[in-house]
């Protein structure tokens, strides 16, 4: 590993308080090229914290840290920085409906649903099929909504 190198590149971009897109790159091909391990990462993750708490004696703190967080970001494993998938989806409409439902069947470690409120049986018993399968479930719904008739988020409770 190239320490100096990366301390340098790193200091560098602290001058402007901004990690910009490029930077992030010859940073990231920097770290791809040296084969670092994630030992190697926690070591400059830890030299970047140095770094940015000499620079908040004299500088804006909200910059640095705002630095700081983008430097970070790259200097994490890849595992952790990927990003979890994500859809979203808009209804009337049966496509809608059969995604939905696609989703939830083939669903086999966690779920996060995020609605107004649930009034379609059918989403809910597939919802209540993941739940028997100790799929882990996490629905968020408007708390006045719930209680409108025809929701189903108190039987899913």
């Amino acid at each position: 590993m190239n320490e100096p190198q990366i301390e340098k590149i790193l200091r560098h971009t602290l001058k402007d308080y901004r990690l910009s897109r490029g930077e992030k790159r010859v940073l990231s091909s920097i770290l791809d090229e040296t084969g670092i391990d994630e030992h190697d990462l926690g070591v400059l993750r830890h030299q970047a914290f140095e770094i940015a708490r000499g620079e908040l004696l004299t500088a804006n703190a909200k910059d640095v840290l705002q630095w700081l967080e983008d430097v970070v970001k790259v200097l994490l494993p890849k595992s952790e920085t990927a990003v979890p998938d994500s859809r979203v989806f808009f209804s009337p409409g049966d496509d809608c409906l059969r995604k939905i439902i696609g989703m939830l069947t083939f669903a086999r470690s966690k779920v996060d649903i995020c609605v107004f409120t649930i009034t379609d049986d059918r989403i809910s018993d597939a919802i209540l099929e993941a739940h028997r399968r100790k799929v882990q479930l996490r629905i968020i719904t408007d708390n006045d909504k719930s209680a409108d008739r025809g929701s189903d988020i108190s039987r899913l409770q």
